[in-house]
This record gives C-alpha cells, sequence and structure tokens, in this order.
C-alpha cells in the first residue's frame, strides 16, 4: 500500500511532465554520458517553470532548491514536498544549502539554480546567464559529486508575466515569468569535477566564474537550437522521454 507522498509523487510527475511537454516543444541535445552516483544539476533560470521542467527530465529523482514562495501555492506545495523539493527561505539560505548537501551525501541528485533568481532579461527581451552565487560549487567540492551544467533556451517574445498574489519577504508582489508555448532547449553538458579547497574563497569564486562561463556557451547552443525551431513547420509535438 502506498502512503499519500508516494501516490501524490507518482500522479504529479506524469501530469507534470505530461502538461509541460503537451505545452512546450522540449528539445534536449546531451553532450556525454551522466555518470552514475549523486549529481549537481545547475541549470540557468530563464522562466518560473524551469524547477519542474528540470524536477522531471530525468529518470532518476532529482531534488530541486525552490524559492519558498512556491511552496505557499495550494496543491503545488504538496507535489514539491512530495517530491523532496527544497524550500529556498529568503535570509535562510544555509538552511537550503544544508539540505542539499545532506542529500548528496546520502547519494541523492540535486539541482541548484546557481543565479539564485530568474536571468536577467533586458528591455529588449533578450536574456544572459546571470552572476553565480557560489553555492553550486562549494557543494561538489564539499561532497566530490560532478557539476552537470544545463544552457536553457527559448522564445523570450512567448514570456508571459504575471502577479503570483504572493509578497516577498521585503513587501513586494513576486511576479512569474512563464512561458506556455513556443520551443524550450536544454544543452546538458558534460560532467564537471572541482577539486580544492572550499575556504579558499578567491578559488571558489574563480570556478564558478568558469562555470557561468560555461552555462553561457550551453545557453548560446540552446538558442541556436530555438532560432531554428521557430523557422521549421509546425509539427505535430512528441512528448520527450526522462534522461537516463
Amino acid at each position: 500500500m502506498f502512503d499519500q507522498d508516494t501516490i501524490i509523487t507518482i500522479i504529479g510527475r506524469r501530469v507534470v511532465r505530461r502538461l509541460i511537454h503537451t505545452m512546450l516543444h522540449i528539445d534536449v541535445n546531451q553532450l556525454g554520458e551522466l555518470p552514475a552516483g549523486p549529481k549537481i544539476y545547475a541549470p540557468n533560470h530563464p522562466t518560473t517553470l524551469d524547477p519542474l521542467v528540470v524536477g522531471t527530465l530525468f529518470s532518476e529523482p532529482v531534488h530541486v532548491l525552490i524559492t519558498e514562495s512556491a511552496f505557499k501555492v495550494p496543491i503545488v506545495r504538496d507535489y514539491l514536498r512530495a517530491e523532496g523539493h527544497i524550500p529556498v527561505v529568503t535570509g535562510r539560505g544555509a538552511d537550503a544549502y544544508q539540505g542539499a548537501l545532506d542529500l548528496l551525501r546520502k547519494g541523492k541528485n540535486v539541482a541548484i539554480f546557481p543565479e539564485g533568481a530568474l536571468s536577467p532579461l533586458d528591455s529588449t527581451r533578450k536574456m544572459e546567464v546571470g552572476k553565480l552565487h557560489t553555492g553550486t560549487v562549494r557543494l561538489a567540492l564539499e561532497t566530490g559529486a560532478p557539476i552537470i551544467p544545463l544552457g536553457i533556451a527559448l522564445n523570450a517574445d512567448a514570456l508571459h508575466f504575471i502577479n503570483t498574489g504572493v509578497l516577498d519577504p521585503y513587501g513586494k508582489m513576486e511576479v512569474a515569468r512563464l512561458i506556455t508555448h513556443g520551443p524550450y532547449a536544454i544543452t546538458i553538458g558534460t560532467p564537471e569535477y572541482v577539486y580544492g579547497n572550499v575556504q579558499d574563497q578567491p578559488f571558489v569564486r574563480s570556478l564558478s566564474a568558469r562555470l557561468e562561463q560555461q552555462l553561457a556557451h550551453l545557453q548560446w547552443q540552446s538558442e541556436q537550437r530555438v532560432r531554428k525551431l521557430l523557422l521549421a513547420p509546425v509539427a505535430p509535438l512528441e512528448v520527450v522521454h526522462s534522461l537516463n
């Protein structure tokens, strides 16, 4: 007999995956084999939906660090909790970091958006990878788990901006950045292993800067495929199955 969380997880993952792949043309290019054992997935963050896409992309469970506001949405919060995703509470980032560290040490996979917020979007809707926080690299240094960078790109003209009705800790209305149709391209980079002293801050920052460059290049590769998809004749969408 399944418990409630298991039932929510089984049904929720299928519903979320089907919904995402029905709305969007998910295009995935994986550049190398993924190793066994715990992994740290590190995507850029163009939309509010990214955690749901990344959380259902792979056949193995992935525990995603997600802003606490998502856990305030009815039904969604039950799914997120059942999946074991980690809330990131403003001012308590150390708790989320420790939660991810504990999961990795137990052999689990985690996903962390190293920009720490949605990717910057200028007035022309040109999107770039923002400056990275160092948490992703520090997790890798502390655990030995490889970083798997994911470069995501989409048609920014298809974005919608919606007030969530949720106030952030500073009293400002949070705005969701959503996409409901069109191409959503993901380039999965090769595993990156890092070694060294996690207490050496200049060294850690240099590794984060290198990861930022890798993400920007993977995003650029995804952008090229998005452009081709936008020019291609419309074809029936196919559901892309989870990756190994």
